[in-house]
């Protein structure tokens, strides 16, 4: 319950086992899978904002899209009621060609692993 993982796309799987990862550590853990990323769902970040300390983004492509969007939706939108914003972590690839370098290695170079996702989350911890 405090920490929310946004799986997009082909990101989804890594979003499903890094929660699992995460109730056998810690106990908690919630996931979001979006019907699109086009827009936000407000309605559904400010749910989060009650009891999530994280809200976790993992993207099977760039940061520009859905994380960075929800990074800049909770830094826009402060509350008068004394709720803070979750903090927020983003997963995703970096802008370059990948063309010839095997998935399994830039899952790696990225941060997209189970291990690697959990690690950062539980630092915050």
């Amino acid at each position: 319950s405090q920490v929310a993982i946004i799986g997009l796309g082909n990101a989804y799987p890594l979003a499903e086992q890094t929660a699992a990862a995460l109730l056998t550590i810690m106990h908690h853990g919630n996931g979001y899978r979006p019907r699109q990323c086009t827009s936000l769902d407000s309605d559904v970040l400010e749910s989060l904002r009650d009891g999530h300390q994280q809200v976790i983004t993992l993207e099977d492509g760039s940061l520009k899209a859905l994380g960075e969007k929800v990074t800049a939706y909770y830094a826009n939108h402060h509350v008068s009621d004394g709720s803070r914003n979750p903090h927020v972590l983003n997963f995703g690839a970096a802008k370059e060609f990948t063309d010839r370098v095997p998935l399994g290695e830039l899952n790696e170079r990225y941060g997209l692993t189970v291990e690697q996702v959990t690690e950062a989350i539980t630092r915050c911890f």
